[in-house]
C-alpha cells in the first residue's frame, strides 16, 4: 500500500491497484492536519490561494501514475473521487449561484465527460499547471517556476 498526504488532511492510498480517497470530517480538522502531513512529507505548502487546486491536482497527477491525462470514463473509483473534489475545490470561487449551477449540470450526467490534463513538470519549483474539461466549462491552473504562486480560471462554454 502506497500512500499520499494531500494538501487538505485528506489521504489517498493506493491499495491493489485501486484508489481509496480519505477525508476527515470536521473542516477543522483539516489545516493543521494538512500542514503536518506536508511538512512530514517533505514537501513545502504553497501560501497561494489556489495550493488546496495544486495539492488536489498532484494527488490525481499521482494516482493516474505515468499518465499526465485522465478521462473520467477510464478512472477508477478513487481517481474519481480526487477529480471531482478538485473540480468542487475549484468551483468554490465562482458566485454561489454559479457554483451550485455548475455542480448540478454535472450531476445530472456531466461527470462522465469530465478530462483532467496536467501540464508541465511535475516539479513544484518548475512551471506546470491543469486543465479539466468538462460538457459546459473548461478550469486551468498555472503555476509560474519558483514563486509558489498558482492562478486558476473558470471558462464557461
Amino acid at each position: 500500500m502506497r500512500t499520499l498526504a494531500v494538501g487538505l488532511a485528506a489521504t489517498v492510498a493506493l491499495v491493489g491497484g485501486v484508489a481509496m480517497w480519505t477525508e476527515p470530517a470536521a473542516a477543522s480538522e483539516r489545516a493543521p492536519a494538512a500542514t503536518a502531513a506536508m511538512k512530514a512529507a517533505g514537501e513545502p505548502r504553497a501560501a497561494a490561494p489556489a495550493a488546496a487546486e495544486a495539492d488536489l491536482a498532484r494527488a490525481l497527477l499521482w494516482l493516474l501514475g505515468d499518465a499526465a491525462d485522465g478521462h473520467y470514463a477510464a478512472m477508477d473509483h478513487g481517481q474519481r473521487a480526487v477529480l471531482r473534489r478538485l473540480v468542487e475545490c475549484c468551483l468554490q470561487r465562482l458566485v454561489p449561484a454559479q457554483a451550485a449551477a455548475e455542480l448540478e449540470r454535472l450531476a445530472a450526467g456531466g461527470e462522465p465527460q469530465l478530462r483532467f490534463t496536467w501540464l508541465g513538470s511535475r516539479d513544484r519549483d518548475q512551471a506546470h499547471g491543469f486543465c479539466i474539461e468538462g460538457p459546459h466549462f473548461v478550469i486551468e491552473y498555472a503555476a509560474q517556476a519558483g514563486d509558489g504562486v498558482g492562478h486558476t480560471v473558470f471558462r464557461g462554454r
